[in-house]
């Protein structure tokens, strides 16, 4: 049975790597549906990932018209999330959305991960939230940061 979720106006999510492989920026567009995060987070949290070498992850939803995602989804993208944190329990997390939804799904998604888990914090301008990720990384692993692409391997 196909899911309610799919369509064909869904525009996938795309990952870019930055500051060599110490950071994340997940790039959002269009209408982003349940399965779009579960196939970015199979891409970005592989258990072979190389993930434990990053400083900090950036989800850009600025361009994102519409969720569709309910708070099932949300429990479900955490649940996936201690896979990651298991790999790296350090890095930080800015998401950057200026619509009401995007705003409250990712303030949903902070619910629900438990206490000890990643820094994360919500915004609703992309600037602020690469100015809070610069001070955190510059906090917490003594390191500058510029968000410039890193071209494939």
């Amino acid at each position: 049975m196909e899911s309610e979720y799919s369509g064909a106006f869904t525009v996938p999510m795309t990952i870019s790597r930055t500051d060599g492989t110490h950071g994340l920026i997940v790039t959002g567009t269009g209408i982003v549906t349940i399965q779009d995060f579960n196939q970015t987070a199979e891409q970005i949290y592989p258990v072979d990932s190389s993930l434990g070498e990053c400083w900090y992850q950036l989800i850009d939803f600025m361009q994102v018209e519409a969720l569709h995602l309910d708070s099932q989804g949300v429990r479900h993208l955490s649940a996936l999330n201690s896979r990651a944190f298991k790999i790296n329990p350090y890095f930080l997390i800015a998401i950057a959305g200026r619509k009401d939804l995007i705003f409250g799904m990712s303030r949903m998604w902070q619910a629900f991960l438990e206490k000890d888990y990643w820094e994360t914090k919500v915004f609703r301008d992309s600037e602020k939230a690469k100015s809070w990720l610069k001070n955190g990384v510059r906090n917490k692993f003594n390191q500058e940061i510029t968000f410039e692409e890193t071209p494939p391997a």
